[in-house]
């Protein structure tokens, strides 16, 4: 062992990475024990709140009054902070993606003159990494913390936790978490989608396969796997199932779409070097498969052999997410100021939600259900929106967390019956949510 008082042996490099370890160790516990008194101290303050509003109810009495409402005006912005952090979290990995691009770019030219450049943009791309996991902590922690304060806020009646305007109900009864035991991966679902026989289909992005699962959640099949062939997928962002329940999966690296039949076997592959990128596609009533294309700004209609039928653009603002209804009408999300459009048949804009006040970004995949409504994901900011048929918002379901109920990054929604699946990006899961309560 050293002898700490010893200031002229040299410490051996075993006897330095022993102490680092002992040190980053002990930053560990720290850490730990400060989270757990931070909890210990909020939920305490939850109780005694509760046993105020019990105790106290004599409207006369400034001091539970003048709590609650500076509880509430912390709730309140607690919550604008996390939803601060969840848009620099957005700016960072645009950011990111963006830098990404710039190093392929300078990695393709072989220009001895660009080195230095590529260097730059490398130290970038790491110091940009180092942000997202800063902002990534910030989220979870404030997020932990409103999650116990709005137990206090959903007790006393002060406030709708998490939900503006009328509450709906979005009771989870199960999860979906490792792709089968015959896989043993972990999920990241981005694109999920029931077919018409109830099975869910799921695009896990990052380990580059398609999914299949029964009602009950049993793994079926899957599909797909990283590279280059015909067969193979590069982070399948969105998929949708056609009247035979053949499968067209969104490929977002290549920036194509690939349509396989209802067992996975692949059929064709159509749009590369013609999409930019896209998110979202949906099948209508006859089969034609509809493309929201933000960076062309429109939406194409293709039939089942990847043929061009129609190309939309009036009243569109980069479409980012597209839902075709049974009459012919169709849902998008845009980057304009409205929320979600409603068009007919023949392209007129019937009606639209304005962001206004809502505390929501763009929308980037949509379920419908003709009793429940319109669902909508905000990705970013790990929330669902609830409208009714008349656009009409009628919640927005915001618990962000890793817990039971709670949500990560929302990806896809789907509608069968009345569960809606969602898929929960960063927090490898697919939720199901039981609406018929």
């Amino acid at each position: 062992q050293t002898n700490v008082e010893d200031k002229v042996s040299p410490i051996t490099i075993n006897d330095n990475i022993a102490i680092v370890q002992f040190q980053i160790n002990l930053i560990r516990r720290m850490v730990m024990s400060l989270d757990i008194n931070q909890s210990l101290n909020l939920h305490r303050l939850v109780l005694a709140g509760a046993f105020l509003s019990l105790e106290n109810n004599a409207p006369e009495d400034p001091e539970p009054r003048q709590f609650f409402n500076s509880f509430n005006d912390h709730l309140s912005e607690r919550d604008q902070q996390i939803r601060e952090i969840s848009q620099s979290r957005k700016e960072k990995t645009f950011k990111l993606a963006e830098l990404a691009g710039q190093a392929k770019e300078r990695a393709s030219e072989y220009k001895i003159s660009e080195i230095s450049d590529s260097i730059k943009i490398e130290d970038e791309v790491e110091r940009v990494k180092i942000d997202l996991d800063r902002l990534e902590f910030e989220f979870q922690r404030n997020s932990r913390i409103k999650n116990i304060l709005d137990k206090l806020a959903e007790f006393v009646g002060s406030r709708p936790t998490s939900e503006e305007g009328p509450k709906t109900s979005f009771r989870e009864s199960r999860i979906l978490e490792k792709a089968g035991a015959e896989i043993g991966q972990t999920l990241a679902p981005q694109g999920i989608h029931y077919n018409r026989d109830g099975d869910l289909l799921v695009a896990d992005y990052e380990n580059h396969r398609v999914y299949s699962y029964s009602q009950q959640g049993s793994y079926q099949f899957h599909f797909g796997g990283w590279g280059s062939a015909p067969t193979c997928l590069q982070y399948p962002v969105h998929l949708s199932t056609d009247s035979e329940n053949s499968i067209y999966v969104i490929d977002e690296m290549n920036r194509e779409i690939k349509k396989f039949d209802r067992c996975g076997n692949f059929l064709l592959q159509f749009g590369r070097g013609d999409f930019g990128p896209i998110f979202s596609l949906s099948v209508d009533a006859q089969d034609n498969m509809w493309v929201a294309e933000s960076e062309h700004n429109r939406i194409r209609v293709f039939d089942g052999q990847g043929k061009v039928q129609r190309t939309l653009s009036a009243h569109l603002q980069e479409p980012v997410s597209i839902y075709c209804l049974p009459d012919g009408a169709y849902l998008v999300g845009d980057r304009s100021k409205s929320l979600l459009k409603h068009f007919d048949a023949q392209g007129n804009l019937i009606r639209e939600t304005e962001k206004a006040s809502l505390g929501v970004d763009e929308i980037y995949f949509l379920a419908w259900h003709p009793s429940h409504g319109i669902f909508g994901s905000d990705f970013w900011n790990s929330q669902i929106v609830h409208f009714n048929n008349q656009l009409e918002v009628q919640s927005v379901y915001h618990k962000p967390g890793r817990r039971a109920g709670q949500l990560g990054k929302v990806g896809g929604l789907s509608i069968f019956n009345d569960q809606l699946a969602v898929a929960n990006f960063d927090g490898g899961k697919v939720q199901i949510f039981d609406l018929s309560t």
